[in-house]
């Protein structure tokens, strides 16, 4: 789908998100570089109050009706989908593509597949609003508004009752919506609204805007939006009742066509940083903590590669020494760590990262990378015996060399380092294990 394609590069981007000095949005208390008076005990206190907090609202909306009757609706397109001008629909925002739509779907639990009914007025899906029932309570209507663009779409159909196995190759002719809205009802009680909106320039079947939004009736809200151009703007929001509980925003100049077909192509993404150039944005969770990125993302990248480059370099002047030098093991532990430790003043150059509090405007803390051992390293099967390493077929404690990884750290206003898997308590593990299964339930 076309929305998909720019979606997917705008993830892809998420992940590497830096940040300008400008942004063209304001989040409150992201400029002020004071920090907090708290120790660092009560600020890890007030974070476990936020995220309980959250906690509670990613809970409660794991038994949301309309949040689950969604899923089971993906869960029966799972078992048997249909066709809407020869393009298969198996989840629900494939719905979202089309401006022609008229026809009921109805799921009949005695053959596990939809009975079709024509229609001229109204496009429908009937099914269990509840896994495993069989009861068709659950409606989800939709209606749209054709942009006037026409995409022409090819695909092999076979007739499997001969032999050989006849194929042939079809196409069919859809157009795509400019906006779509969206019902789903329970026992005639409206649960949720979807709403879809997309602009086009000329004939291009690729829209520059295109938004997306689905509220329920307990209050739940889930947003992303896209804006396509010199400058590309994104955001994702999931809110309660007016309150955010997760918000993402960025804007790029990154050329998004080219990467998405460098992604397709199967290039190395680390070759194209180029294309990215600057971003800026932040993430909020809840109403009063967020987290600002900013960094040089081109930099980076450029020195990452270098420094991969200089290390395998050295490998290979390494391993040209093999297996007459007696320092080999040592060597390589030494290379190895040398790496870890430039990945990660690389990160701590181009990179910052600050948690922050809304609330008073504060720095919480940085977010920096530490070089360090990983594990006890591994002991291998060779031996110096005073001229060469000989190899032995048993597990000989003998020699080891060392790994290195890089790990997050929080560092606090006193320079207090503290590693973030430690510092977050297994509250903030609860938090995360919800938080997938909540995004998981939204994006179902």
């Amino acid at each position: 789908m076309y929305y998909k394609k720019i979606f997917l590069v705008a993830v892809v981007s998420l992940f590497l998100i830096g940040c300008n000095d400008k942004p063209d949005y304001e989040v409150e208390g992201a400029g002020d570089t004071s920090y907090s008076e708290l120790t660092t005990e009560e600020i890890k206190g007030w974070l476990e109050d936020e995220s309980l907090e959250l906690l509670k609202l990613c809970q409660a909306a794991q038994t949301s009706p309309a949040i689950e009757a969604l899923q089971n609706l993906n869960d029966v397109l799972n078992i048997a989908s249909f066709e809407i001008a020869g393009k298969t629909v198996n989840k629900v925002d494939d719905i979202f593509e089309f401006a022609d739509l008229y026809r009921v779907f109805t799921w009949n639990a005695d053959k596990n597949d939809w009975d079709e009914t024509s229609s001229t007025t109204e496009f429908k899906i009937i099914f269990p609003a509840k896994k495993g029932a069989t009861s068709n309570n659950a409606v989800f209507s939709a209606s749209a508004v054709n942009s006037g663009i026409e995409v022409i779409y090819s695909y092999e159909k076979c007739d499997y009752n001969t032999w050989p196995v006849d194929c042939k190759v079809c196409e069919d002719t859809y157009r795509l919506p400019s906006s779509v809205t969206a019902t789903l009802t329970i026992s005639g009680t409206e649960v949720a609204r979807f709403e879809f909106s997309a602009r086009y320039e000329g004939n291009n079947p690729v829209p520059v805007e295109f938004g997306y939004t689905l509220t329920t009736s307990d209050k739940y809200s889930f947003t992303y939006k896209l804006q396509k151009g010199a400058v590309n703007k994104f955001e994702m929001k999931v809110s309660y009742d007016g309150k955010t509980m997760f918000d993402i925003r960025f804007q790029s100049g990154a050329k998004i066509d080219d990467i998405y077909n460098s992604v397709m192509d199967g290039d190395n993404i680390n070759d194209n940083f180029n294309l990215f150039d600057e971003v800026d944005g932040y993430m909020q969770l809840m109403e009063d903590l967020i987290l600002v990125y900013k960094g040089d993302i081109t930099g980076f990248a450029t020195e990452m590669n270098a420094i991969s480059e200089d290390y395998w370099n050295k490998l290979d002047d390494l391993y040209e020494t093999w297996p007459n030098n007696e320092n080999y093991y040592n060597i390589m532990g030494q290379i190895k760590k040398e790496k870890s430790d430039k990945n990660a003043a690389a990160f701590n150059k181009y990179i910052t990262s600050e948690l922050k509090s809304t609330k008073d405007g504060t720095k919480i803390a940085e977010l920096v990378m530490v070089s360090e051992k990983h594990g006890n390293g591994y002991w291998n099967y060779y031996t110096w015996n005073g001229s060469r390493w000989d190899y032995h077929h048993s597990w000989l404690e003998t020699w080891k060399y060392d790994e290195y990884m890089n790990k997050p750290y929080l560092k606090f206003k006193d320079n207090t380092l503290i590693e973030a898997s430690v510092y977050f308590s297994e509250v903030f593990d609860m938090i995360e294990n919800e938080w997938k299964d909540f995004i998981k339930a939204f994006d179902r």
